[in-house]
């Protein structure tokens, strides 16, 4: 959602910039910077306005937000998005990409992903957060592994305590804290196109069979490791 105290701090320059032919602000933004630029006295002809709100309504029209869950507004949770379909829009990974790839694929390859997002946004301090953030639950998860080893017992409710606590709790924090960053880092008046996964995807399989052939199983690195290692059994 966009907040008009957001914009109400932006100099006229930079509002400008919002209603510019090639601008890639959302619908509300755009319009809610014309508001703004008429009370600092910016007169606009009538040709300029017809202009503008047929580019308002254009945006409007490919704006898409992805429908789950179906409560909320904008950025309200964690699963909603500003996604669009606008070709000029930026690509990046969605958040729903990125924690899907924690718990499959694997955490170090969720954190590549929202650091490669945060890059992509020119976000220098929230990419070194997030890699920080990532090498801490690497750390964590690690000597979790070591004095709680989970496959050396495999029955009782000692199993329960130890899987719950590698395979849940870890993971449980490192997608709360990558939506978390995502959240705050985000500005609310970007929009992006959801990125294609597949070439990720491809290259995590690739480095988790190098890793697989070098260091072997890592136990409790994702679920994909563990289907790997039962394929190459």
């Amino acid at each position: 959602m966009v907040k008009r105290t957001t914009l109400e701090r932006l100099s006229t320059a930079d509002l400008e910039k919002f209603i510019s032919p090639d601008s890639r602000k959302v619908a509300d933004a755009v319009e809610m910077a014309i508001t703004i630029l008429k009370e600092r006295g910016r007169i606009f002809s009538e040709e300029e306005d017809q202009e503008l709100k047929a580019m308002v309504e254009r945006k409007r029209a490919e704006e898409f937000v992805e429908p789950f869950p179906a409560q909320g507004t904008l950025l309200e949770t964690p699963y909603e998005e500003p996604i669009t379909i606008d070709e000029s829009a930026i690509s990046l990974y969605s958040q729903r990409t990125i924690l899907l790839f924690l718990c499959f694929v694997g955490m170090p390859f969720a954190i590549a992903l929202q650091a490669y997002n945060f890059l992509k946004l020119h976000k220098t301090k929230a990419f070194f957060t997030v890699l920080l953030f990532g090498i801490i639950l690497f750390i964590l998860q690690y000597f979790l592994w070591v004095y709680y080893p989970l496959f050396d017992e495999w029955s009782g409710s000692d199993y329960i305590k130890r899987k719950s606590n590698i395979l849940f709790i870890i993971p449980g924090i490192g997608a709360v804290g990558l939506v978390a960053l995502w959240k705050k880092n985000l500005d609310p008046n970007v929009s992006y196109r959801s990125k294609n996964y597949l070439f990720a995807l491809l290259l995590s399989l690739a480095v988790l069979i190098v890793l697989y052939l070098t260091v072997g199983f890592i136990p409790g690195f994702s679920i994909l490791n563990y289907l790997l290692h039962l394929i190459m059994q």
